[in-house]
């Protein structure tokens, strides 16, 4: 009660003071254009008029702030010679009405005043300081309210064009992330297959782990990052079940700090260069390869590799919006310039890796070109 009270002094306050202020600089006019005309007029006969000039001012400017924007809001809806006939002789009425108030003040402070003369002059000076008051004042609301109505309209349609993007590289994310390649389902159904009859729980293991990284996969549509704990499970299950397709030919070994195993990274990542490792190195050898799999933190960011001891490949192998390729797009639109992956591949050691920001909780953003973000090493 006490706060509404203070809120609507200060309003009063600050309308008092808006008139006031307000009269002054119009009360300048009169003065201003009696000496203009006549510059031998006497400095207090200029000050007079200013006096007298004033309280006209105030009277008239108090009474147009009061109706006027009422005036005009109420008319908006009119027709256009109603609207503004009426806004015309509102502005009468309402110079009419100062004039008669600041009269009445005058004539009881003033012992020299002469009423209805002074009137009638006062008026014809008046309406026109009014007439061109208030068309300065509607033309300046005017182009306010479309300056505000085009910042309205700008930020929304900003507003609408960045969700649409966000839109669009979200579900070009969720398209990147839950691609599964199918020769790698069949592999491990006719793994799976192959083990029934002699290993029935080992079967059983692997169809668990094969269902375990399947649902992963879909489930990674709806997460923007995973921590490096979660990522390296599925690549366990990746890896037991590709061990059982090659048997001996495959081994591999993880090396990562278990400080770093928070460390936050895209879904089915280091999946991704595991499986490019076995595509390359241990799928085309009979003797197989080893995979090493380790990370590393290199100030504040954290580095992901892959290494093994095939035979290495080229850049033309990699099959665009397949394997590296598809997580290269999918490190640019969640880190864009903050993330990288790296390719080191030559005869007898091979290492891929991905580097991304330490605890970076990331939003789907728009990807910059592929050349400017996959840089590779072949040799």
């Amino acid at each position: 009660m006490i706060r509404a009270s203070k809120s609507k002094l200060r309003c009063f306050v600050d309308w008092t003071l808006r008139v006031i202020l307000g009269g002054m600089l119009a009360a300048l006019a009169v003065p201003l254009l009696n000496w203009v005309f006549n510059s031998a007029i006497p400095f207090n006969r200029l000050w007079t008029q200013y006096l007298y000039s004033l309280v006209y001012s105030v009277s008239i400017g108090g009474i147009f702030s009061v109706f006027m924007e009422f005036l005009w809001v109420r008319t908006l809806k009119f027709p256009a010679f109603s609207r503004w006939g009426s806004r015309v002789a509102g502005t009468i009425m309402g110079t009419l009405l100062g004039c008669l108030l600041a009269g009445l003040v005058l004539l009881f402070l003033a012992r020299d005043y002469h009423f209805w003369p002074e009137l009638v002059v006062s008026f014809r000076i008046a309406l026109i300081l009014s007439f061109a008051s208030v068309s300065f004042i509607a033309l300046w609301e005017t182009h306010k309210a479309q300056m505000q109505a085009s910042a309205i309209e700008l930020k929304k349609r900003e507003l609408e064009r960045e969700r649409a993007v966000n839109l669009a590289t979200e579900a070009r994310l969720a398209s990147l992330e839950s691609r599964i390649h199918p020769h790698f389902l069949f592999n491990a159904i006719n793994t799976v297959g192959s083990l029934i009859p002699d290993d029935p729980v080992r079967a059983e293991r692997l169809l668990n782990q094969m269902a375990a990284l399947l649902r992963f996969s879909l489930d990674s549509t709806r997460r923007g990052l995973v921590e490096l704990r979660q990522e390296l499970k599925v690549v366990r299950d990746y890896l037991d079940i590709e061990q059982a397709r090659f048997a001996g030919r495959l081994r591999y070994s993880v090396s990562i700090p278990d400080e770093l195993l928070s460390a936050l990274v895209p879904p089915l990542s280091v999946q991704t260069l595991v499986e490019n490792s076995i595509k390359f190195a241990v799928a085309p050898s009979r003797r197989g390869a080893s995979l090493e799999i380790s990370a590393m933190t290199l100030g504040s960011e954290v580095t992901v590799s892959v290494s093994d001891d095939g035979p290495g490949f080229t850049a033309s192998s990699l099959i665009a919006g397949h394997g590296l390729d598809n997580l290269s797009e999918r490190l640019a639109m969640l880190f864009r310039d903050d993330a990288r992956l790296d390719i080191d591949s030559a005869e007898g050691r091979t290492v891929v890796s991905f580097s991304v920001p330490m605890n970076f909780t990331a939003t789907p953003r728009p990807a910059p070109e592929p050349s400017s973000f996959l840089g590779r090493k072949a040799g």
